[in-house]
């Protein structure tokens, strides 16, 4: 179902749509990008801050985890709603 304004997609998929993009953008991520989420997160998470994104680059790190984190909650709904 699209939108009769814009032309965009509505209701359920719009969900669909950004887990197919966050699944393409996770998955083309390297080995090496990946290492360096990870390491920022622990040195985030020794220090402890909080409050604003540093860089442009930490925001993007923490939307790509947390998309990638929505994605398996959303396969796991699925899986249990459709198994039942």
């Amino acid at each position: 179902m699209t939108s009769y304004l814009s032309g965009s997609p509505t209701g359920k998929q719009v969900l669909q749509d950004l887990i197919k993009t966050a699944k393409e953008r996770y998955r083309n991520i390297s080995k090496e990008e990946i290492n360096k989420i990870v390491d920022e997160y622990k040195e985030a998470k020794a220090t402890k801050a909080k409050g604003r994104h540093t860089s442009a680059k930490s925001m993007m790190n923490d939307v790509v985890l947390t998309m990638g984190a929505v994605e398996n909650e959303v396969i796991r709904s699925f899986c249990s709603t459709a198994c039942d």
